[in-house]
């Protein structure tokens, strides 16, 4: 399994337990960020260690069923940051259960086949997972506990999560920059106020896995994101 751009996945563990591994990789057409949570604290009853797998993009089940055996590790869940196909594609082979936030649910059982890059994404070839459950408050992955922060704008239901010096950012926030707003379901309106919780409730060494591209800190990202400075 390949190391997330800019080394994140090795980088970012150390507000985790030191039981807690995170391993990153890039999927899919749109370079989607992909991240599974591994806690060697404990082991499931066939002996593997439990995983989350964060926003599965296409070919990532694959990627991570050839790691699995290596690594001795089971996927127990996929926990997804937003809605959007590149972020889901290969949730429901897993065939475990998927959190998402209520607002974004209806993209797990929508027909993406029309929609844009619905072709890219051989659209047509997806299913819809069969336990689907529902995110809010927060949610214990790999050893810990991370608070969910309902983020909306690039889609109603986009969170971050977030323990102390770590943050899952999906598509809100990137280095340099932030999700974009002008697809099915954005909002300009509630990307400014979500962009303004990130300015006012994150610490600034904050480490932000970003959904696409490399890590970040909420401090470089106040200190040079234009996006922020509007906010700020």
């Amino acid at each position: 399994m390949t190391s997330q751009p800019n080394d994140s996945a090795s980088a970012s563990s150390a507000p985790l337990p030191a039981t807690t591994s995170i391993v990153g990789f890039v999927a899919g057409p749109l370079q989607t960020n992909c991240y599974v949570l591994i806690d060697s604290a404990r082991t499931t009853e066939q002996g593997k260690y439990p995983a989350v797998v964060i926003d599965p993009g296409m070919g990532a089940f694959a990627t991570i069923q050839e790691q699995a055996d290596e690594q001795n590790f089971a996927v127990e869940a996929v926990v997804l940051t937003h809605g959007h196909i590149d972020h889901i594609r290969d949730a429901q082979p897993f065939a475990v259960p998927v959190y998402i936030h209520p607002e974004d649910k209806s993209m797990l059982s929508m027909d993406w086949s029309n929609a844009p890059f619905g072709s890219m994404f051989e659209a047509e070839n997806m299913q819809t997972p069969a336990d689907i459950r529902e995110l809010e408050g927060s949610i214990d992955m790999a050893g810990a506990t991370w608070e969910i922060h309902h983020m909306p704008g690039h889609s109603p239901g986009s969170v971050m999560f977030r323990v102390p010096g770590l943050i899952l950012g999906g598509d809100v926030l990137f280095c340099g920059g932030v999700g974009r707003t002008d697809l099915p379901g954005s909002s300009p309106e509630d990307m400014m106020l979500s962009l303004k919780k990130v300015v006012t409730e994150f610490a600034d060494d904050d480490v932000v896995l970003s959904g696409h591209g490399p890590q970040t800190t909420i401090g470089q990202e106040k200190a040079t994101n234009p996006f922020l400075h509007e906010v700020g």
